[in-house]
């Protein structure tokens, strides 16, 4: 089909819908646009547990929120929310990534469609390349927010302006830097 018009109530057995029509069709117009036509940009509901990790000892707890993970490009963006606090332990005190990570075999990724939380060793990925939503990142003594936080009007917060380096979107997609040298507004413009 070469439309997907959503929701439709079905009629003798159509329309039938995909996850994919929902992530393209939904979550492509309710959420922030990241540049391309289905993606959006990876963030946290506003109004999420902050701080939304923490760390005692050497177990890393993730607070229970609602989020989107936009990890491939071109198959939409995937809506999560954890249904209750989700501790993960580091492995080692080493750097980690403390990440929303998505498995669907549909899209030839993972074996299993589900999501996770996982700890993704610092030396092994650099950050743009890591595929899922960064919650935070732990020196292996403490863990510290940076996952942009996407607010109702589509205004993204995020915790520094290194972190906002990351996010590619659409002109005039504003954000705010909440901390740090770079902190302020910004309003995404040519590229920059």
């Amino acid at each position: 089909m070469a439309i997907i018009v959503h929701p439709l109530t079905q009629l003798n057995g159509s329309p039938k819908y995909t996850a994919e029509d929902f992530r393209k069709t939904v979550n492509g117009l309710i959420l922030p646009s990241d540049s391309t036509t289905y993606g959006t940009i990876s963030g946290v509901r506003a109004g999420s547990p902050s701080p939304l990790t923490s760390m005692v000892g050497n177990n890393i707890t993730v607070a229970a929120h609602a989020g989107v993970v936009n990890p491939w490009h071109n198959v939409g963006a995937y809506s999560y929310y954890l249904t209750e606090d989700v501790t993960v332990t580091l492995p080692t005190s080493s750097n980690y990534y403390v990440v929303v990570t998505v498995g669907d075999p549909s899209q030839s990724h993972g074996l299993l469609p589900e999501g996770r939380i996982e700890l993704i060793a610092a030396a092994d990925y650099q950050r743009d390349s890591l595929s899922g939503l960064v919650l935070g990142t732990t020196n292996g003594v403490s863990v510290s927010d940076i996952a942009p936080r996407l607010q109702p009007q589509t205004k993204v917060l995020i915790s520094s302006s290194t972190e906002l380096d990351y996010i590619t979107a659409v002109d005039g997609q504003e954000a705010t830097v909440t901390s740090g040298a770079g902190a302020g507004d910004y309003i995404y413009q040519s590229g920059k």
